[in-house]
């Protein structure tokens, strides 16, 4: 039976099309029906981006249901896709009995080859992935940001793509957990290096705290990658851009792709209708050239953050919420004492007489409910008053 892919619209899109046979798939690839807009873009940078986000794409490594995530994973296609995007590699000194098909890839430049797996799953994909590159002896040629089980490819065109339907197979390899656990906390630059990343969506941890957590009632300013609760039909363009915006502000040395990436997904979460890949690139693009220009500013986020946590916090969900409550009913009780007290200090009691609770809320903006919960704190000195302004009067008889 051929090995069964899923097909989408574009790369901007996760959901699945529907099933094509790889044969099939290949076969587009050979007698493209996209040939005149692909070599268009080869030659022509302008176009280039938004001629790729265009066209219909597969995932070669693992088949979905509706769409495309790993909580969505049915199973391993029986291949696995490596791209190669090094203009110095030299397809010729690749062992073709131990590969299902190479051809040339979107750019013209790079290529997309194919290998016969059996027993891939998502838990050893990267380890047989990283096997089998090291066995083709093609580890300091391979596009690691491609290697993902969830990669996407996107057609091509080539006349002269290689077909071996008696190639190797490879057996699925189990990395010992540690090793696993390793890489994970790497990323990959595109020139092959390793480095240690992480992207912000926040400047939280720009925040000084002493301890587990600051309170600050004035509130601290924050720069926040938002995303509204519920799917939005308008202003997505304003949405998507301030979005895009904070994130390349709050990540410096984020790559086009990676932003590009991300955002196509905040897209899909956020928009009722998505917008296009095209209107897409022309955020991203505009952001990138904000930022070359020196010219990005962040949009702080409209409510300030008045509790701020330690960012190294070993307190749960339920002892912050906790703490949260705690620091609510503390401030907002001297925010009551506070106006309640002001308001009996200032008392004119020429105008009003001897201080009383229903005074105090007839005459002054200041709730019953408040004054009747407070003023056993402040008997005492309404006491006082009171009877200060009874020997005045006194004394004036």
């Amino acid at each position: 039976m051929d090995i069964q892919i899923n097909t989408y619209e574009n790369i901007t899109n996760p959901s699945v099309v529907s099933n094509i046979s790889i044969t099939q798939w290949l076969n587009k690839i050979k007698y493209s029906t996209y040939t005149d807009k692909i070599i268009q873009a080869r030659h022509n940078p302008e176009v280039y981006d938004t001629t790729k986000a265009s066209l219909p794409c597969v995932t070669y490594n693992f088949q979905y249901k509706g769409y495309k995530n790993t909580n969505n994973t049915l199973q391993s296609t029986g291949v696995i896709y490596i791209d190669i995007d090094n203009p110095e590699f030299d397809i010729h000194t690749l062992d073709k009995s131990k590969v299902y098909s190479y051809y040339h890839s979107f750019g013209g430049h790079g290529y997309a080859i194919l290998v016969r797996v059996s027993g891939v799953t998502l838990d050893n994909f990267r380890s047989t992935y990283t096997g089998i590159v090291q066995d083709l002896g093609i580890q300091e040629y391979v596009d690691i940001q491609a290697a993902k089980a969830t990669q996407y490819n996107i057609i091509s065109y080539d006349d002269n793509l290689f077909i071996n339907d008696n190639a190797f197979t490879y057996s699925g390899i189990s990395a010992p957990p540690s090793i696993v656990r390793r890489e994970e906390r790497k990323a990959y630059t595109i020139d092959g290096g390793a480095k240690s990343i992480s992207i912000r969506f926040d400047n939280i941890d720009e925040i000084p705290v002493e301890g587990e957590y600051v309170v600050n009632w004035e509130g601290y300013d924050n720069i926040r990658c938002f995303m509204p609760i519920r799917k939005i039909k308008k202003n997505r363009n304003n949405t998507l851009v301030a979005y895009c915006g904070n994130l390349v502000y709050l990540n410096p040395e984020i790559s086009f792709e990676k932003a590009y990436g991300i955002l196509s997904k905040v897209n899909y979460r956020i928009c009722e209708t998505p917008v296009d890949g095209n209107h897409l690139l022309r955020i991203v693009k505009s952001v990138f050239k904000y930022k070359e220009d020196g010219t990005l500013k962040p949009i702080y986020f409209r409510k300030k953050r008045k509790i701020v946590f330690c960012q190294h916090s070993e307190l749960t969900r339920d002892e912050k919420l906790e703490i949260c409550r705690d620091e609510i009913t503390k401030h907002w009780k001297d925010k009551s004492t506070q106006k309640l007290y002001d308001i009996i200090e200032s008392w004119d009691f020429d105008k009003y007489g001897k201080i009383a609770q229903r005074k105090v809320y007839t005459h002054h903006p200041i709730s019953q409910k408040t004054v009747e919960k407070y003023w056993k704190s402040f008997k005492e000195l309404v006491s006082y008053l009171n009877n200060d302004l009874m020997k005045q009067r006194n004394c004036e008889d």
